[in-house]
């Protein structure tokens, strides 16, 4: 028997580790960031709640230790620089 999952459970199984245990490095932050934020075009209204819920974790997560790291990777996080792989 397969299980079914909503929306919300898979955008949570996709992102909830990677959120957790990479938001100290601000290449997954900023990786993580662009996922979320370029599924924001293609989401259905229903599905908008869950991933700002997502975006806004990705951000309290990453707040404390913004203060330890370089002034552009922290601008390029708060910008979301789209293809998560600026330098």
């Amino acid at each position: 028997m397969l299980l079914r999952r909503d929306w919300e459970s898979r955008l949570q199984l996709a992102v909830c580790e990677i959120r957790d245990y990479g938001a100290s490095f601000v290449r997954v932050c900023r990786r993580l960031h662009a996922l979320l934020h370029g599924l924001l075009d293609s989401l259905s209204p229903q599905q908008l709640p869950s991933e700002r819920a997502e975006l806004r974790l990705l951000h309290e997560l990453a707040e404390p230790a913004r203060k330890y790291r370089d002034l552009m990777d922290v601008v390029g996080l708060q910008c979301g620089r789209l293809t998560g792989l600026a330098l």
